[in-house]
């Protein structure tokens, strides 16, 4: 069943003879969906842009509209992308990941329609790092990807409100543990494996280069590295200058305040953030690309959890994890693909035992 909500939640329509839906989800990031019907009064009152699709427990926003050929077609994001209509007007500094964008988010917030969610005692940290300026979502995106968190906006049905959440995938790549979950080639629950390392462009310290006000070199480390396994990314931070003093205004454009000058601990918080950014492009990657079997998604594991995969024929065995579920309907089937990873994976979600 398919349900469109009201932006505002006070109505909801089911949506009748659905000729095709594709839904992508994924952990960490903003998915889409298209959904086709046919052009009927009924449907083209319920298909609007800024409705809420509700399917699977997935929910998303309408956000365009197409109608040719008989048919009415909807395309949108899923409500993740709610976050990215809010801009990070005032400067925050994270390094509790859960608390502090919740906090970001509530700072920020500004009348939206989207609530943080209650804290849920996830213990990831990051480096400190300030963050301002730029949309909220991309900055979740960013730091949740950093430490294997997944973040969503979800309908409370119950409560008549969205809320932003952040949470975490099971492990279940402990083979004492009942739970765990093993794709495997010999088993055919695993296909299309592709791997291919690369660590050429690979660095896990950034020294970042700025300038103070009169122009004298600031140097910021980030990363802790040290000895052989120290490889140095040079990051030229210089066109991050030192902020002024600066005023502050309301939503109605009025000036209510001022804005201090930057201070050069706080200008070595941002040129931090910059270098966490290029790590981020540098880290050592490996392309994994695989088939799973869709029978045991949403019973065995879900979107975020972390499972094993084994090739006796290749000689690995790589813990992965959930990163996208899509589904397709039409008139003649429901398929579900389960994609493991997202293309490239960082070494902290990568184990290589090459069997002997």
């Amino acid at each position: 069943m398919i349900y469109v909500f009201s932006r505002d939640l006070s109505s909801r329509r089911m949506l009748p003879a659905v000729e095709s839906l594709q839904w992508r989800e994924k952990y960490c990031g903003v998915g889409s969906f298209s959904v086709t019907a046919g052009d009927t009064d009924q449907n083209a009152a319920i298909l609007q842009k800024g409705k809420i699709l509700h399917y699977q427990g997935y929910d998303g926003i309408i956000q365009q509209i197409s109608v040719a050929d008989g048919k009415i077609t909807a395309n949108g994001s899923s409500l993740a992308a709610l976050l990215n209509q809010r801009a990070l007007y005032n400067a925050v500094t994270i390094t509790e990941v859960e608390s502090g964008l919740y906090g970001a988010w509530t700072s920020n917030r500004r009348n939206s329609d989207v609530a943080a969610a209650a804290a849920s005692g996830l213990s990831e940290t990051v480096e400190a790092a300030t963050y301002e300026g730029g949309q909220i979502g991309n900055m979740v995106e960013e730091i949740c990807a950093q430490c294997g968190l997944g973040y969503r906006v979800r309908l409370d049905i119950p409560n008549n409100r969205k809320t932003f959440e952040i949470y975490k995938g099971r492990d279940l790549t402990n083979p004492a543990d009942p739970a765990s979950v093993v794709f495997s080639t010999a088993k055919n629950t695993l296909s299309g494996l592709e791997i291919d390392d690369d660590g050429s462009e690979y660095a896990n310290v950034a020294v970042v280069r700025g300038a103070d006000r009169d122009e004298k070199k600031v140097l910021v480390v980030v990363g802790t590295a040290a000895g052989a396994e120290r490889v140095e990314l040079d990051v030229d931070a210089t066109s991050l200058t030192m902020q002024d003093e600066q005023p502050i205004y309301n939503d109605d454009g009025e000036q209510t305040g001022t804005q201090p000058a930057e201070t050069l601990s706080e200008y070595k918080e941002r040129l931090k953030a910059e270098g966490l950014k290029q790590l981020q492009e540098h880290i050592a990657r490996t392309s994994f690309n695989a088939t799973v079997s869709s029978r045991d998604y949403g019973k065995k594991c879900r979107l975020g959890d972390i499972v094993t995969c084994y090739s006796k024929k290749h000689g690995i065995q790589l813990a992965a994890r959930v990163s996208e579920v899509s589904y397709t309907i039409d008139r003649k089937k429901e398929t579900l693909e389960v994609v493991l990873g997202d293309a490239k994976i960082t070494a902290k979600e990568l184990i290589r035992l090459w069997q002997k």
